[in-house]
């Protein structure tokens, strides 16, 4: 494979890619045919296979097939491709995918299309952090018949096995070596990085970190789910890394069958950076009468339970707050989310709430809006429909917090 002649073609969320050429770069059969085979394996959760195209969905990041990288790039009121790339990265840098500063690699940033570089430029950052900081150890307890003696001697089975040997030690000791999990993730994603065609600078400290690993056997069984890790004290400061082997690891397609190109695909849920975003910018605009919780759990039935992205209190006053990362046409949300809404409001003893979508010209906030009473019930639910803007002035908008806010408050009185 050539190490490194990439094309780079960008595209929003949810747009169609035909095989042919886009903006000089040409997306062929070739290419189709291994997203197909991806997307099939992935049931088409990333993207969807139509006649001779791709049709994207609300996953954000990067695609690469074999020397081709496409970047999927979130709708905003923004048309240019390196605005909407810059306001992506910031996003990521904000919901903590990527550092504020990656690893310096030289050129790097000079590229038109660097989600993909950037996002493993981190990883091999904090793998390197990690190598100089000392790869964890772990130990297990080995038994055997050796000719000197070395932990432990087991009498009984020395008896049994020695009685005419007795130049022989039957003995049990510790062995430490770096045979855990963890490092073997890392090392797995670095032999995957090793084959795919990438900027000279990276594939460069891909080959140093591999010759500064210790030697490890390969990892042979499924990966696990990223949310399934556990980390203490000890192995900590593996968790950013790990989090990036492991997508890495799990997206990516070899090329299996004679001829397909491998694929290697960092792609994000768009309604999660969402989330995360609004949540961290209330968090940032929040004071001591204000207190911003996410996720907070009630039961509703049985084992199942119910989940608000966002619970506000505002000076004793409660407000649920749902981010849809939706495009509407008009000040009509979803039956679905209405209801949602309104059992939200129920089980957190939420006067009032708020769905948060992405600000669209010509669309304009709604004021609060009071859901009918049910039977018997004298309470009064409302909620509000409220449109945020991701980016200002053609950079993330880092005064969200406080425009969402004013917005929330100035409906309370």
């Amino acid at each position: 494979m050539e190490l490194f002649n990439k094309h780079i073609i960008q595209v929003f969320e949810h747009q169609l890619l035909r095989i042919g050429e886009v903006d000089g770069v040409v997306f062929n059969e070739e290419h189709f045919q291994a997203l197909a085979a991806f997307a099939e394996q992935y049931s088409e959760k990333y993207f969807s296979i139509q006649h001779k195209s791709i049709r994207f969905s609300h996953y954000v990041g990067a695609l690469q097939v074999g020397n081709l990288m496409i970047e999927i790039l979130p709708k905003t009121d923004q048309t240019e491709g390196a605005t909407v790339q810059k306001i992506l990265l910031d996003l990521f840098r904000e919901c903590k995918i990527l550092q504020p500063e990656t690893m310096n690699v030289s050129n790097l940033s000079s590229r038109k299309g660097n989600l993909l570089d950037l996002y493993i430029a981190q990883f091999l950052s904090d793998t390197e952090n990690l190598l100089h900081q000392g790869l964890i150890k772990t130990f297990h307890l080995v038994t055997n018949n050796r000719p000197v003696l070395k932990g432990r001697l087991l009498l009984h089975k020395q008896l049994a096995h020695n009685a005419w040997h007795q130049e022989r030690f039957y003995t049990a000791h510790h062995d430490f070596n770096y045979h855990h999990p963890y490092n073997q993730f890392l090392y797995e994603a670095l032999h995957i990085l090793k084959d795919i065609s990438l900027h000279p600078a990276l594939l460069f400290k891909v080959q140093e970190l591999l010759h500064r690993f210790p030697p490890l056997s390969r990892w042979s069984r499924p990966y696990p789910a990223i949310e399934t890790l556990k980390f203490d004290r000890q192995n900590n400061r593996y968790a950013s890394a790990l989090r990036m082997a492991l997508l890495i690891l799990q997206h990516f397609q070899p090329d299996m069958r004679a001829g397909n190109l491998p694929v290697l695909a960092l792609l994000f849920d768009m309604n999660a950076l969402f989330e995360e975003f609004v949540f961290r910018q209330l968090q940032k605009a929040a004071n001591e009468s204000i207190s911003v919780q996410r996720q907070v759990r009630r039961s509703f039935w049985e084992q199942r339970y119910l989940q608000p992205d966002i619970l506000l209190t505002i000076n004793n006053k409660r407000i649920v707050l749902d981010t849809k990362w939706k495009h509407l046409t008009k000040v009509n949300p979803e039956m679905e989310d209405l209801r949602q809404m309104f059992v939200y409001n129920q089980y957190f003893d939420a006067a009032h709430s708020a769905l948060i979508y992405p600000k669209v010209k010509g669309l304009h906030d709604l004021p609060p809006v009071p859901f009918k009473p049910t039977s018997g019930s004298d309470a009064i639910y409302s909620c509000q429909i409220i449109f945020i803007k991701l980016e200002k002035n053609d950079i993330l908008n880092q005064n969200l917090g406080n425009e969402l806010l004013e917005k929330i408050k100035g409906s309370l009185h």
